[in-house]
């Protein structure tokens, strides 16, 4: 996701510098905007891992703290 995101900006930067030596800028801005949905994926995931470690150590040290 943010290696296409970035690659999509790079590659609309060149378009917009160059717009008669490039066709299918709708491609570009299409792959651009998969990568920033694929971007917002990986952070949510990240997010519900690093919630869900922490739930659990937490379950995990109050189980044995009860012990």
């Amino acid at each position: 996701g943010p290696f296409a995101w970035s690659m999509g900006n790079k590659a609309l930067k060149e378009i917009d510098a160059n717009p008669g030596a490039y066709r299918d800028r709708g491609q570009v801005v299409a792959g651009r905007v998969m990568g920033i949905i694929g971007t917002c994926l990986l952070a949510l995931s990240v997010i519900f891992v690093v919630i869900y470690v922490i739930f659990v150590v937490f379950i995990i040290g109050l189980a044995a703290t009860t012990s």
